[in-house]
C-alpha cells in the first residue's frame, strides 16, 4: 500500500522522429520533491518523493518538439528509501529496500528496448505555438510502446513552466490540463502576474528579476475527480491543488529560463478495508534551463 501511494504523489506532480537538423535545442531540468503525512492501515506514515526529469525542446520558429531524455525517481517511507528508478534510452536502473541494484539495459532485452526508444530521446509531442508563446495546436506521440510513458504525465510535466509570455500585459491567465496515471486528469486556471518592484529594484539588466529577465508570480488551482494507481484502481478522490510560485523569463531567448512552484495538494485517500481518510501533501518544483545549442 505504501510502495503504491509514494507512486501515487509522483504521479500528482508527476516514436515519430528524432531531433530535426537545425532546431534549436532548449534543455531543460525539472526537479519535483514532496513531503506528505497520512494514515495507512491505521498508522500514521510519513511518504518522500523526488523526481528528476531531464529533457528538452526543439524549436524552429513557432513549432516546438519535445523530447525527454531522462527520469530518476525516489520514494521514501518513514526515513528508509522505499526505491530508486532511473530511465534513459538505453537503460533502466532499480534500487529495492535491501539496496540490491538492478540494471537491465535495451539491447538485453527487445521488448525493453521498444519501450525506452519509443520514450526517450524521440518526439513525445508536437507543439505549433502563437505570437505569444500559447500552444495554438498539440499532437502527443500514440506509439503503442510510450502509451504508458505519456499516461504518466510526462508531456505535461515538460510544458508546465512553459506558459504563454503575451506582449505588452502585465497580467494573464493559462487554462491547463495535467493528465495522470489511469486517466485522472487535473485541471484549472494559472494567473501570471510580472512583478514590476522586481524589475525596477535591479542593478544588472542580464539578472532574474531585470527588465530584461523580468520575474513573473503564478497562482492558481488544479483539481481532479479522482486519480487511479497503476493497476487502474481509484486511489484518491477529490483532489485539490494550490500552487504557488515563481517564474523567469529572457526576454532576449523568448523562453522561460528558471523558477519555483510549492504545490500543496489536498484528497480523500481511498485505505483499502479502511475505507477514506484526509491527506496532504506539499510538492516543490524547480525548474531550470540548463543550456541551448544547436543540433
Amino acid at each position: 500500500m505504501k510502495h503504491r501511494v509514494s507512486y501515487l504523489l509522483v504521479v500528482l506532480f508527476c516514436a515519430w522522429a528524432r531531433a530535426e537538423d537545425g532546431a534549436e535545442a532548449l534543455r531543460f531540468r525539472l526537479t519535483m520533491t514532496g513531503r506528505a503525512e497520512m494514515e495507512l492501515d491505521g498508522k500514521r506514515h510519513k511518504i518522500g518523493t523526488e523526481t528528476i526529469v531531464n529533457y528538452r525542446h526543439l524549436r524552429q520558429g513557432h513549432d516546438v518538439n519535445v523530447v525527454c531524455d531522462s527520469v530518476a525517481v525516489k520514494n521514501s517511507s518513514d526515513g528508509s528509501v522505499s526505491y530508486e528508478g532511473y530511465m534513459d534510452r538505453v537503460k533502466t536502473i532499480f534500487t529495492g529496500q535491501n539496496s540490491k541494484k538492478q540494471e537491465l539495459t535495451a539491447d538485453q532485452d527487445p521488448a525493453l528496448k521498444k519501450t525506452l526508444e519509443a520514450s526517450f530521446g524521440t518526439v513525445l509531442a508536437k507543439l505549433e505555438l502563437d505570437d505569444d508563446g500559447a500552444i495554438a495546436k498539440q499532437k502527443v506521440n500514440s506509439d503503442p510502446a510510450a502509451k504508458d510513458f505519456v499516461a504518466s504525465g510526462m508531456v505535461t510535466n515538460c510544458l508546465l513552466f512553459h506558459a504563454p509570455f503575451p506582449a505588452g500585459k502585465e497580467k494573464w491567465t493559462r487554462n491547463i490540463e495535467y493528465s495522470m496515471l489511469g486517466g485522472g486528469t487535473a485541471t484549472g486556471v494559472l494567473t501570471y502576474e510580472k512583478q514590476p518592484d522586481a524589475a525596477a529594484s535591479s542593478t544588472s539588466p542580464g539578472d532574474a528579476g531585470s527588465e530584461r529577465q523580468p520575474s513573473v508570480k503564478v497562482s492558481g488551482t488544479l483539481k481532479a475527480p479522482f486519480i487511479r494507481d497503476s493497476y487502474g484502481r481509484i486511489m484518491a478522490r477529490n483532489v485539490e491543488v494550490e500552487l504557488q510560485g515563481q517564474q523567469t523569463y529572457d526576454l532576449a531567448a523568448k523562453e522561460w529560463i528558471a523558477g519555483v512552484h510549492t504545490a500543496t495538494v489536498v484528497f480523500t485517500l481511498q485505505d483499502g478495508d479502511h475505507g477514506a481518510t484526509a491527506a496532504k501533501s506539499v510538492t516543490e518544483i524547480k525548474f531550470e534551463r540548463l543550456d541551448a545549442k544547436k543540433k
